[in-house]
């Protein structure tokens, strides 16, 4: 039994799927459009993996600059407001 498009739960699956041609041998996508619509979720694959990376460099960041001082000053506070605040604006401009 083959897999159905509605049993893809990623983009990653859904990429896969059009790509072993599953999307035609069903009839829900014309082959001449099968690659451009299997890459679209490709990429939507792989941004995910990198907004989740860059997740995480930031949380790492931030961890690493609650400690930090500069001569006996904390400038953790500010740094993490101005990083939060450059990541909001990135979010809103998706």
């Amino acid at each position: 039994m083959s897999k159905l498009f509605c049993d893809c739960k990623t983009d990653e699956e859904k990429s896969n799927f059009f790509l072993s041609g599953q999307g035609v041998e069903t009839g829900i996508i014309a082959p001449a459009i099968s690659n451009e619509v299997a890459m679209a979720f490709h990429r939507c694959f792989e941004f995910e993996k990198q907004l989740a990376t860059s997740q995480k460099q930031m949380a790492m960041l931030r961890d690493a600059l609650e400690h930090y001082t500069i001569g006996g000053s904390n400038y953790s506070k500010m740094a993490i407001e101005a990083l939060a605040a450059t990541a909001d604006l990135k979010e809103q401009g998706k």
